[in-house]
C-alpha cells in the first residue's frame, strides 16, 4: 500500500532538505504512525518504488563519498619496535596505489623518513552522482623509520638536482703539461667530520660546517703553496676517512651512534660533493689525479653515494680516475711502492692483511706502507719488517666523544707525502690549519 501523497511529500521534503525544523517523531504523530521508525520504513519503500535517488542529485557527490570518508573509522597503531600501522580510506588513481611512496604520502608519512613493511589496498568504487564513480581504497600499511641513510630515489634526485642547480665554484683551469718525472704527491686529509657541532664551552674548541669548509679549503691552499716549485706526474687524493660526521637523516653514524650536528643531512651531502670536486680541480692544475675513497665508520653509506656523484662528474675526464668502490681496504701501487689505505685496522694484523690481500703487488715492491686514520692524532708505529705504518692526524675539531675518550688533539693538521717511484717517501708535509 502506497503512502498518501500528502504524507509522502512531507517526508520527502524532510529527507532531502535534512531540515531540523521538524522531526520524524513529529511527522509520525501528525500523520498517525505509531513511531518514527514505522514512518521512515514506509517512506523508504515508497521512495524506492517511485525510483527516487537515495539523496537529492546535487548532494550525491558530497553525501555518499564525502560522508563515507568522514565516517570511516581510521586507526593508527604505534608498535614497540618503532613500526606504525595506519588504516585509512583514501582516494588514489590505480598507478599511485602501486607506488609505496604515493601510498605513504596519502597516509601522511614522508617516504624519505619511512619505508613500507606491509601494504594492502582494497579497491572500492563509489557512486559519485551523474553517472560517475569515485575510486577509493581501503588502505592498510605498516611502516618503519629509516634508521640509516638509505639511498632512495628521492635522496639521489635531491643530491643530483642540487649539484646541477648549484655548480661548485671552481677555479679557472691552467694549461699545464703533465710530466712523467717519477714523483707523486699523496694527499691525506682525514677526519674532516663535516657537519660536526662542537663548542669551546663543552670541548675546548669551536667547530661546525662553516669552519670545516674553511679549514678544508685552507689545507688545499697550503698544500699547493708548499709544493709550488714542484711538479708531479700523479696526485693521489685520499677522501673518506669520516669526511662527514653522520650517515643519515636521523643524525647518527652508520651503526646508529647519535651525533651532535649543526646541519641537515641533505645540506651536508651537497657541501661534501662540492668540496671534493673543488679540491680535485685544484690538484688537476698540478698533475693527473686519482681520487681514492677510504670507507669509514661515521659515513659509510652516505659517502659512498657522494663518491658515485664525483665519479659521474668526472666520467669524461681522462685526467681524473675515481676509485669509489666500497672495499674497506684499498691498495695503491706506484713504482716500487705499495700503499694500503684503511680507516683503521689492528696493528698486529697489519702485516698479515697486506701480504695476503695485496700479494702480487707486495712481491714486486721495495717500500710498503699503511696509512690509517680514526684516532685523530698523527703517529708513526714501529716498523714491521719492510712495512711502515702511519696514522694520519685529524683536520677537524674535536667532539665531546673524542674529548671524553682522552684523544688529545692539539692542532688541526693534514699530512701529505712526496713519493719517489724508486725511493719511496722522500718528504712529509705537515699542513697545520
Amino acid at each position: 500500500m502506497s503512502l498518501d501523497e500528502k504524507v509522502f511529500k512531507a517526508c520527502l521534503e524532510k529527507y532531502q532538505s535534512r531540515s531540523k525544523d521538524v522531526t520524524w517523531n513529529e511527522l509520525a504523530d501528525r500523520f498517525g504512525f505509531g513511531n518514527a521508525d514505522i514512518l521512515r520504513n514506509a517512506f523508504k519503500k515508497e521512495r524506492i518504488r517511485r525510483g527516487i535517488p537515495s539523496v537529492r542529485p546535487e548532494m550525491v557527490k558530497h553525501s555518499s563519498v564525502q560522508s563515507m570518508e568522514e565516517t570511516y573509522r581510521e586507526s593508527t597503531e604505534i608498535k614497540g619496535n618503532g613500526e606504525v600501522s595506519s588504516d585509512k580510506l583514501i582516494r588514489m588513481c590505480e598507478e599511485d596505489a602501486k607506488s609505496p611512496d604515493s601510498v605513504m604520502l596519502a597516509h601522511g608519512f614522508n617516504p624519505e623518513l619511512w619505508k613500507v613493511i606491509v601494504c594492502r589496498n582494497n579497491l572500492w568504487h563509489m557512486n559519485a552522482g551523474q553517472g560517475t564513480r569515485m575510486r577509493l581504497y581501503q588502505s592498510r600499511i605498516t611502516v618503519a623509520p629509516r634508521s640509516q641513510g638509505e639511498w632512495t630515489t628521492g635522496f639521489v634526485d635531491k643530491i643530483f638536482k642540487s649539484l646541477y642547480e648549484k655548480k661548485p665554484v671552481l677555479s679557472t683551469p691552467i694549461n699545464t703539461k703533465y710530466v712523467n718525472n717519477g714523483k707523486m704527491l699523496l694527499v691525506g686529509i682525514s677526519d674532516l667530520h663535516l657537519g660536526l657541532l662542537s663548542t669551546d664551552h663543552t670541548t675546548g674548541n669551536d667547530y661546525n660546517t662553516e669552519i670545516a669548509e674553511e679549514v678544508f679549503l685552507k689545507a688545499i691552499g697550503k698544500i699547493k703553496n708548499a709544493t709550488i716549485n714542484q711538479r708531479f706526474e700523479k696526485i693521489v687524493f685520499m677522501v673518506g676517512n669520516d669526511f662527514i660526521n653522520f650517515d643519515n637523516t636521523n643524525g647518527a653514524t652508520t651503526h646508529g651512534t647519535m651525533q651532535e650536528n649543526d646541519s641537515l643531512w641533505f645540506d651536508v651531502v651537497d657541501k661534501a660533493i662540492e668540496l671534493v670536486i673543488r679540491a680535485t680541480e685544484e690538484f688537476l692544475k698540478m698533475g693527473k689525479v686519482d681520487v681514492v675513497y677510504v670507507p669509514s665508520n661515521h659515513d659509510l653509506e652516505t659517502f659512498y653515494g657522494v663518491m658515485k656523484a664525483v665519479e659521474a662528474y668526472y666520467r669524461n675526464n681522462d685526467n681524473v680516475f675515481v676509485d669509489c668502490s666500497p672495499l674497506p681496504r684499498k691498495y695503491y701501487k706506484y713504482g716500487k711502492n705499495l700503499f694500503g689505505f684503511s680507516h683503521n685496522i689492528t696493528l698486529r694484523t697489519a702485516l698479515d692483511i697486506i701480504t695476503v690481500e695485496a700479494k702480487e703487488m707486495w712481491s714486486s715492491s721495495n717500500h710498503m706502507y699503511w696509512l690509517l686514520a680514526h684516532l685523530h692524532k698523527g703517529m708513526i708505529y714501529e716498523q714491521k719488517g719492510h712495512l711502515e705504518i702511519f696514522r694520519l692526524p685529524a683536520i677537524s675539531g674535536w667532539s665531546r666523544w673524542s674529548t671524553n675518550k682522552g684523544y688529545a688533539q692539539t692542532e688541526r693538521k693534514a699530512q701529505c707525502f712526496i713519493i719517489d717511484k724508486e725511493d719511496g717517501i722522500v718528504n712529509t708535509l705537515n699542513i697545520v690549519v
